[in-house]
């Protein structure tokens, strides 16, 4: 059902507006079309919320419909707007994850697979609502811990490629927003997310001491069209100035194993990569442009907000999700 109302919401208003609005009766088939599909869309949401209803008995704090968890499970780097689901929840097991599969289909709910949510191409936006499902540290681990150790043991036996790592902001994100932080500063993660990123990075210093393999280690801060608070001002990264950074990266005859900081040049910023010139990059784009437009589209959070206080934001106070 949720597929059906995908493909109408997608194509119906269209299809009705210009297949008929040059007959005299084609403007009055779109004004119903269009508050059937209203209608529709009341529909859906009584289902959603039902959803959340039994779920939230279920899996209690662990489920969550906070704006900053939602927003923060609804992203992508194209051109698409954020789009959060309902509600987050945290399931533990694979046991528990079909539990709430077969639930959203009963009550006609979609269902988002967020994961660890490192999907760049919108693939954990939530168009039409529901319920987002994040992974917890057993299923993080799979794919960041294991998943690193067998990218690298690949590259050690198949002639030492060079890598660029996709560590994370969340790597430092417990350090406070008033300390500058450059290539030397430690490691502080802000969750057990951040933790895996640490361990990429340790893992991919040890194969370049032992086994000679090159990675850029790229703290990705945030990779968005555009910055979407307050906190992005200072870790926003166009996609323009990262495929400049990857060209640098393939293009440098000796690359090392730098830690990066993955930022445009914008105004406000925690992070300095001085210890990396010789990598020839030089992010051209600002974030401070979009300072008006998230002004009014937001007010900025408290001074005691986690957004304010930590370069991770909200990560550095959100809880363990236990497996």
């Amino acid at each position: 059902m949720v597929s059906l109302h995908v493909f109408l919401r997608a194509f119906a208003l269209f299809e009705l507006r210009d297949i008929l609005e040059d007959r005299s009766w084609g403007w009055l088939l779109y004004y119903l079309a269009k508050h059937f599909f209203r209608a529709i869309t009341l529909f859906e949401q009584q289902n959603i919320n039902q959803a959340i209803s039994i779920l939230k008995q279920m899996f209690g704090d662990r489920l969550s419909t906070s704006a900053s968890v939602r927003e923060q499970h609804g992203h992508t780097t194209t051109w698409i707007a954020n789009q959060p689901p309902d509600a987050v929840i945290f399931a533990k097991t694979t046991d528990e994850v079909s539990s709430i599969l077969k639930i959203c289909h009963d009550c006609d709910c979609p269902a988002i697979a967020f994961g660890t949510g490192s999907s760049l191409e919108g693939h954990v936006n939530a168009p039409f609502g529901g319920i987002s499902i994040e992974k917890p540290w057993d299923l993080i681990m799979n794919a960041n811990i294991n998943g690193v150790f067998n990218l690298y043991e690949a590259a050690r036996k198949n002639g030492n490629p060079r890598i660029i790592f996709a560590s994370s902001n969340h790597a430092i994100g417990f350090h406070d927003q008033t300390t500058k932080l450059d290539a030397s500063s430690p490691t502080r993660p802000d969750g057990l997310y951040g933790v895996s990123k640490c361990f990429g990075e340790s893992m991919a210093s040890m194969y370049h001491d032992k086994f000679g393999v090159e990675t850029a280690c790229v703290r990705i801060g945030s990779c968005f069209p555009e910055p979407r608070n307050h906190r992005m001002l200072a870790t926003w990264l166009s996609a323009d100035d990262f495929v400049r950074l990857i060209e640098r990266v393939f293009a440098i005859s000796r690359l090392g194993c730098p830690i990066i900081y993955g930022a445009s040049d914008n105004t406000m910023s925690w992070w300095d990569n001085g210890q990396v010139s010789y990598l020839g990059w030089k992010p051209q784009d600002n974030g401070e442009i979009y300072r008006a437009k998230v002004d009014a589209a937001m007010a900025q959070p408290g001074a005691d907000s986690a957004d304010m206080i930590y370069q991770g934001g909200f990560f550095a106070t959100d809880g363990i999700h236990e497996s």
